[in-house]
């Protein structure tokens, strides 16, 4: 989930000094705190999780020290749990992710749409934490839980001051029920969320377009499960050419788009498309590999023999150098 939350709003909005309501001790304390929110910017930029834990571990702690009728005591303890939770969350640890999130909904906070675009960021991360660990009683909860703050967010969603924000945390929110209602094998249901969720990312000034590009996926994945072949194709070219305009390889996108040309005898435009990902992703030896290994298939089909040839080869050359392992499921899991 791109992160969407800006500390040092949500701070000022909640954690202004109150005249006279508090004591040297915690003013030093609050002084502390926004020197280590300030090294969580820092570590969130070089996506440093390591350093983000750390500090945000060292906030929850000075947290503890404020007196009990500070008035950013409650605010800094669910700033902390909630980014320490979405960051383990982020991390697949989803057992940290709960045990923080949870936490993080002890707090007596309002229902301002700023907390409630956080609270569903919460509810969402929780939902699939449980699903991803089983426990699927529980997961239903922070489903229904759910629901009901996109009942309130959609129901006046010109009424904010940021309504992109409102939208990605939409978008996220029918996504990750599509993706539980998806595996669950009830697709018709899980369409209806994908479609919306894209509905909510074209809504946005500024929309990201990789994580569009994964609801689209799934859309073609949903649309194959329906037996609709000529939407999961059309869906499935889209993934793929958001993966080419943003320059961020998809390799699932890729692989899927590949199978439904395959399917479709449509060798002509497989190739073609083989040979704009292979001219745009190259740094990587194993997406060559991957790419030529296609094109070799291809080429084959239409009878080009010679050309057959010397994709297989180049295929097989790009194996033997050594390459990271992709890391395009991150958006998938």
């Amino acid at each position: 989930m791109k992160s969407i939350f800006l500390f040092s709003v949500f701070f000022l909005l909640f954690c202004l000094p109150c005249s006279g309501s508090e004591t040297l001790s915690d003013k030093e304390i609050r002084e502390k705190i926004d020197v280590l929110y300030e090294k969580v910017f820092e570590a969130e930029k070089k996506n440093d999780s390591r350093l983000v834990i750390r500090y945000l571990l060292q906030i929850l702690k000075l947290q503890g020290k404020l007196s009990l009728n500070d008035p950013c005591r409650e605010s800094i303890y669910f700033i902390a749990n909630h980014r320490l939770g979405i960051t383990k969350y982020l991390l697949k640890d989803y057992a940290g992710a709960l045990f923080f999130l949870e936490k993080a909904l002890e707090t007596d906070t309002d229902n301002r749409k700023i907390i409630l675009t956080r609270k569903l960021e919460i509810y969402i991360a929780l939902m699939d934490s449980c699903n991803k660990t089983g426990n699927i009683e529980k997961r239903d909860a922070y489903l229904q839980v759910a629901a009901s703050c996109v009942q309130l967010l959609e129901k006046e969603p010109g009424n904010t001051d940021n309504p992109d924000a409102i939208s990605e945390i939409l978008a996220a929110y029918y996504e990750t029920k599509g993706k539980i209602l998806f595996y669950e094998k009830k697709y018709q249901d899980a369409l209806s969320c994908f479609l919306k969720g894209q509905d909510h990312y074209l809504h946005q000034k500024d929309c990201f377009f990789p994580f569009f590009a994964v609801s689209c996926y799934y859309s073609a994945l949903t649309y194959s499960a329906l037996n609709d072949t000529d939407f999961a194709l059309q869906m499935s070219e889209m993934a793929a050419e958001i993966s080419l305009d943003e320059k961020i390889f998809f390799p699932a996108a890729y692989k899927l788009l590949m199978e439904y040309y395959q399917k479709r005898g449509d060798y002509s435009a497989a190739l073609d498309c083989s040979k704009r990902f292979s001219q745009i992703f190259q740094q990587k030896p194993s997406n060559k590999a991957l790419f030529h290994h296609y094109m070799a298939i291809f080429a084959g089909k239409l009878g080009y023999i010679g050309d057959m040839w010397r994709y297989r080869l180049m295929a097989d050359y790009y194996r033997t150098i050594p390459s990271l392992q992709d890391t395009d499921d991150f958006f998938l899991y």
